[in-house]
């Protein structure tokens, strides 16, 4: 190998190993989506991995400037980048932007970082020209700076990833973390010898120290924010179960305590029956009969199930539809306990039950219907069955179906889907006609 060969394969390896990054940050993406992969964990890594060596190998030969954001090939590669992330990631885009965006942020400081360890060993350098001992010192505090952050944003993050699911909020930090990706573009020193200028080389650490601390911070903040959100939701969908077994609690204890009176006074009721007989008045008989039994008091509570929580739920819904003129056909075969906890299983049904009756508003009352089966395959799976009426409109984007009440999406149907998929079921919506179909598998 003659000196020039050597050259250029030196300078060939010391271009990969400063697009090297784009390796930690890949990892630093998956982290938080370890629980929402499309594919097996190994075909996810094996296809980007594939991509991001092809990735490197071009723009190390092609010799694409880190600094240049402008670029194109490297423009080109970012959005196929995170169009691949993407695909391999079974979450709404916001999230997977979010991510992606805020992770580009970040590994933009151990960059520059490296690029202020290299202005300080090579003064009249420039990034042109970046050293091999600065990029293997990129190699490692790259690699340093990702091990840090993958326990916190795999537990933090895939909690928020799991259980938050309002786009507009996780657009929000989009700005964000473009003001960040903004400052480490365009902070990069190019010519080494500005850094040893009066007090250059005191602002620029220091503004690199700050501002990562403020994007930690801010991403803290976040996560404290979505996750009280989300756990004031949880409490108030406990509340709500909570409140409809009180509810259903009352109405058998005052059923209880009524038929205790009728049982007490029954005895005078059969002494004043005795008494016509024996007078042979049958006609007052007949009519003392036909008004005690209006004075009986009726259950208003239905054992739909044996489990209590959903069985307050149902409860609830035969009571809404009474009122709103709707006929409701419920066929429940539901075992007393299941994997699921009552909860998410209360989630499932009561949002499914409120956008069909929201849905059954829209028709005339003698329209209105919801026919509401649950089916018990041997204690393997729950098959949950709904068809309801509604006025034939929809709104759909990207195959999601829409509120037509509100301008937003529906977060009935989408909180439905979420908690199926977590218990690794399926959750299908279709309609026709003026029909609207929801057909759910749970395995149990």
């Amino acid at each position: 190998m003659n000196i020039n060969q050597f050259e250029n394969l030196s300078s060939f390896l010391n271009s990969c190993l400063q697009w090297y990054p784009i390796i930690p940050a890949a990892v630093l993406c998956l982290a938080p989506m370890h629980g929402n992969l499309k594919y097996s964990l190994k075909q996810t890594l094996s296809t980007i991995s594939a991509f991001l060596l092809i990735m490197l190998i071009f723009l190390s030969f092609t010799r694409v400037d880190v600094e240049n954001i402008i670029h194109f090939p490297l423009i080109f590669f970012l959005v196929l980048s995170f169009l691949l992330y993407h695909h391999h990631v079974n979450v709404h885009i916001s999230k997977s932007l979010c991510i992606f965006l805020v992770v580009f942020a970040l590994i933009g400081f151990p960059y520059n970082i490296s690029v202020g360890f290299d202005a300080t060993i090579h003064p009249f350098s420039d990034i042109a020209h970046f050293s091999l001992e600065a990029s293997i010192f990129r190699v490692l505090n790259t690699t340093l700076f990702a091990a840090l952050l993958f326990k916190p944003f795999k537990k933090y993050g895939g909690f928020l990833v799991d259980n938050f699911h309002l786009d507009h909020v996780w657009y929000l930090t989009l700005p964000v973390s473009s003001i960040f990706i903004f400052y480490n573009t365009f902070i990069t020193i190019r010519k080494y010898d500005t850094l040893h200028v009066n007090k250059v080389p005191f602002f620029y650490w220091v503004s690199i120290i700050l501002l990562l601390s403020l994007l930690i911070f801010l991403c803290a903040i976040y996560y404290f924010i979505v996750r009280g959100i989300i756990n004031a939701a949880k409490e108030q969908e406990r509340n709500r179960i909570l409140e409809m077994q009180e509810s259903q609690y009352t109405k058998q204890r005052n059923y209880i305590e009524a038929t205790a009176r009728q049982r007490h006074d029954f005895r005078q009721t059969l002494r004043m029956l005795c008494s016509l007989v024996d007078e042979g008045n049958l006609e007052a008989v007949s009519t003392y009969l036909k008004g005690y039994v209006n004075t009986l008091p009726k259950n208003e509570v239905a054992n739909i199930c044996k489990n209590t929580a959903v069985n307050a739920l149902f409860n609830f819904y035969i009571n809404l539809a009474v009122e709103r003129v709707i006929d409701l056909d419920l066929d429940i075969d539901l075992p007393e306990t299941t994997k699921l906890s009552d909860m998410d299983l209360c989630n499932i049904i009561g949002n499914i039950l409120d956008n069909a009756v929201i849905a059954c508003q829209d028709l005339p009352e003698g329209e209105r219907f919801i026919d509401f089966s649950i089916r018990n395959d041997d204690f393997a799976a729950l098959y949950i069955v709904v068809t309801n009426s509604f006025n034939g409109k929809v709104r759909k984007r990207n195959g999601i179906y829409l509120s037509t009440h509100r301008h937003e999406a529906g977060n009935g149907l989408r909180s439905v889907s979420f908690t199926v998929e977590k218990y690794g079921g399926i959750a299908i919506f279709s309609h026709e006609n003026k029909q609207f179909m929801s057909n759910i598998m749970l395995p149990i």
